[in-house]
């Protein structure tokens, strides 16, 4: 059989398993426990997928010179759908003034990798989507280039020059108006009060439901395994099964984000039934807040109302590649996390966390010698020199927010979070420096997860191949 046929064969396969197990789940919890001969059925069949699993990545493997990653149907042993053509966008939101460098350094990032997976310009089919308040937020930018055609789209306002990179660039305000339900007043009066962040978390949503396709954080850096989402971007598509009380509950998972519970990279089809109940959710709890809420009200009505959904209709990409995706590498490395000391003093649910005396000591050293040079560096690698790097191994992720992590997850740096502005100010040149690094790991070359083989075919074979598989 050939290498091809037969990789869409075995997915399909192993798709058809996954979908037995969440079944015979179902079964085993109506049966009321975890234990018998029903239960043991449940294990059989979760083991026998992890060596279909098992299987296909080597048979990945044993024909990688003429695979290619663009052309199969999936890259997940799990039900699935790939976003739509007109969906391969890369949405970023910037609000209060013109995007910062690391924004900029972050875009040509991500246009290295899109480079990888062998998508150019002219044929790649991604577009890179910008969206500010309106036009005035860029007043003066020479990197705009403002947008004057008859009859254009009333959302775009021109092209934003990053590198050779141009993005289009849209205005939210214009979408609240055509698209979201909230006051106009609402929306002004978070913008005067600088809610940024409580506003990016409404509107990435309302982006989502209007277009689809991939949501960015506007600085979150690429990593390795970019690559293989950006060959074959796909979600969940599966009906994910409960028991409880006595009555079976049922929920369609069918988007994604990053890890954990981070909202900063979201993955979504247009329209999806989901994001279009969140966003409604969303804009009754913001409307029903008082005109002085703060910032805690304003998180519990956007991102608290979305981190409900993880789990039910939500997965982490992370979690779904490493338990079920075809090119998993399954390799953990020596990440870049943070600085000894920079990180917030409480949790996230308010619990203080004081620092111990080594991380005091260091807190002090790092805050007193950016502070003799007036918190400027020569160069991002500097900040080596003045502060103690913290390393964490891990499976990485195919991307990264630029901001300091803690040993303790509870204690990584937000913004939303912090009450100390010179920690603010080590977070901006700790974003710097670990961009820098990870510029120089790509301009290295060999950086990227590779997706396809030296003797790879035209992605149509492939698609023909699909077909056939499908008709039988």
């Amino acid at each position: 059989m050939h290498a091809d046929l037969e990789y869409e064969v075995q997915i399909a396969e192993l798709k058809a398993q996954f979908m037995a197990c969440q079944q015979w789940e179902l079964f085993c919890r109506q049966q009321g426990g975890q234990e018998g001969p029903h239960a043991e059925r449940l294990r059989m069949l979760r083991e026998g997928c992890r060596r279909r699993l098992a299987l296909l990545r080597r048979h990945v493997r044993e024909h990688f010179a003429r695979f290619d990653a663009r052309g199969v149907s999936s890259l997940l042993g799990i039900p699935s759908r790939a976003l739509a053509g007109d969906e391969l966008a890369l949405h970023r939101i910037w609000l209060g003034g013109s995007p910062p460098a690391t924004v900029r350094t972050a875009i040509c990032q991500w246009e290295a990798a899109l480079d990888a997976v062998g998508h150019g310009d002219a044929e790649r089919g991604w577009s890179l989507v910008l969206w500010v308040w309106d036009g005035a937020q860029l007043a003066g930018d020479p990197r705009l280039r403002a947008q004057a055609e008859e009859g254009a789209d009333p959302l775009l306002l021109g092209r934003y020059v990053a590198g050779r990179n141009s993005l289009q660039v849209r205005s939210l305000r214009a979408l609240a108006r055509r698209q979201g339900a909230l006051p106009p007043g609402l929306i002004e009066g978070l913008l005067a009060a600088r809610r940024y962040v409580n506003l990016s978390d409404y509107f990435r949503l309302l982006v989502l439901r209007e277009h689809g396709g991939v949501y960015l954080d506007a600085d979150t850096m690429p990593y390795r395994a970019a690559t293989t989402f950006l060959a074959r971007p796909e979600v969940p598509d599966y009906v994910r099964f409960t028991w409880a009380d006595g009555q079976v509950g049922a929920s369609a998972v069918s988007w994604l984000n990053l890890v954990d519970d981070e909202n900063g990279l979201l993955v979504a089809r247009r329209g999806d039934a989901a994001v279009r109940a969140l966003v409604a959710a969303t804009e009754g709890a913001l409307a029903a807040l008082p005109p002085a809420a703060d910032a805690t009200a304003l998180q519990r009505a956007t991102w608290g109302l979305w981190k409900r959904e993880i789990g039910t209709t939500l997965l982490a990409w992370h979690d779904v590649e490493r338990e079920h995706g075809v090119l998993h590498e399954g390799r953990h490395e020596p990440m870049l996390a943070g600085l000894t000391g920079m990180r917030l003093r409480h949790g996230d649910d308010g619990r203080p966390l004081p620092l111990t005396e080594h991380e005091e000591r260091c807190y002090r050293h790092t805050m007193a010698a950016l502070a003799a040079r007036d918190w400027h560096l020569e160069t991002p690698r500097d900040l080596e020199r003045h502060a103690e790097i913290e390393w964490v191994s891990e499976l990485p992720r195919m991307a990264y927010s630029p901001q300091l992590r803690a040993r303790n997850p509870a204690c990584n740096y937000y913004s939303f979070l912090s009450d100390d502005p010179r920690l603010d100010r080590v977070n901006a040149l700790f974003a710097a420096y670990l961009l820098d690094v990870n510029g120089e790991r790509i301009r290295r070359g060999g950086f990227w997860q590779a997706i396809r083989g030296t003797a790879a075919g035209m992605p149509a074979v492939a698609a023909t191949l699909r077909r056939q598989v499908a008709a039988q």
